[in-house]
């Protein structure tokens, strides 16, 4: 049986880490930690910082219910920084599943920049899922995903799905100081 890390006793100079959902939430869903959020854009997207400082919105979490019969569903982080839509999901699982849920909340968010009488999807922003993956899929740091055809050809770039492998990242850039 799993043990519920939140209710584990954690000995002197023991954290809990970052890839746990609850303490990901804790940390940065807070509007008094936007300066991190900044900075990991920055980092990121591979900009001035200027450029997101104080123009970067923590949106609600909760996803669009289709019918009553589908439980709450709540994503870990989305923002807001300009003319796009930024959905963060930290995911401690590498399955088949995680995969497709999180390409039904990217959809989910998309649809939301839809706004009533824009018969032209004119408006419709672009939204960007990172997610945040814990399992390692030892391919690529980054890995950008678009609507496409066959010979590769972008259909649409308003919706952009990103894996960052946060184990490889680990690998690459973490030196450990003994």
């Amino acid at each position: 049986m799993k043990q519920d890390i939140r209710k584990t006793e954690l000995k002197e100079g023991e954290i809990i880490p970052l890839n746990f959902d609850f303490v990901f939430e804790a940390i940065f869903t807070k509007k008094e930690n936007i300066d991190i959020l900044e900075s990991f854009l920055a980092c990121y997207f591979d900009i001035e910082i200027s450029k997101i400082k104080g123009k970067l919105k923590i949106l609600p979490r909760e996803l669009i219910l289709e019918n009553k019969k589908v439980k709450n569903k709540q994503i870990d982080l989305l923002l807001e920084l300009e003319d796009e839509t930024i959905n963060i999901e930290l995911n401690n699982r590498g399955s088949k599943g995680i995969v497709d849920r999180n390409i039904v909340y990217a959809c989910n968010v998309h649809s939301r920049s839809l706004k009533y009488g824009d018969t032209n999807y004119s408006e419709i922003k672009k939204t960007i899922q990172i997610n945040l993956n814990v399992k390692s899929s030892n391919k690529e740091l980054k890995e950008q995903y678009f609507l496409k055809n066959k010979k590769g050809k972008i259909l649409s770039e308003k919706l952009e799905i990103d894996n960052l492998d946060m184990v490889l990242g680990r690998k690459i850039c973490y030196n450990d100081y003994n």
